[in-house]
């Protein structure tokens, strides 16, 4: 059982994303929110200059049996702490996310010169990254659950 309990937002960085879900959450683990640097309301920091920055900062705070709830971009990051961390991550909980994963290939539009369009300030490096985590997806031995709607 996971005694912690990560909500992972999406680009936006808006860490108010989960809040109505972790108040609903009835379990005795920590509720820990986390925010990306760079990303909405969070200032950015000198040390964060990409994906494996972001996936840092929580893997250094995954020091307990973790449960890992992400949305959109959150879901990337969550995979790759799981990889990072599967003696810890308990449980990954993925929500519109493409995890990694080439989803133009599978016929989904491009998500990306919208967001570029729509909220110019986030980090560009962000937009740019490109990495697919298809082939290690088998690598995860936790329950995983994805969801999503229309």
């Amino acid at each position: 059982m996971p005694s912690k309990l990560f909500f992972l937002p999406g680009a936006l960085g808006r860490m108010d994303f989960w809040i109505p879900v972790a108040e609903l959450v009835r379990h005795r683990a920590e509720k820990i929110h986390v925010g990306w640097p760079g990303f909405g309301p969070i200032p950015p920091e000198r040390d964060v200059h990409g994906l494996d920055d972001l996936v840092g900062k929580v893997v250094s705070r995954v020091d307990a049996p973790s449960a890992l709830v992400a949305q959109s971009m959150g879901g990337v990051i969550a995979i790759r702490v799981a990889l990072a961390r599967p003696d810890l991550v308990t449980h990954l909980i993925l929500a519109a996310t493409s995890g990694g994963m080439d989803v133009t290939g599978l016929g989904a539009e491009d998500w990306r010169p919208f967001v570029r369009s729509d909220h110019p300030a986030l980090p560009g490096w962000f937009l740019d990254d490109r990495e697919d985590l298809t082939e290690r997806l088998s690598e995860l031995r936790m329950p995983v659950l994805l969801l999503w709607g229309e």
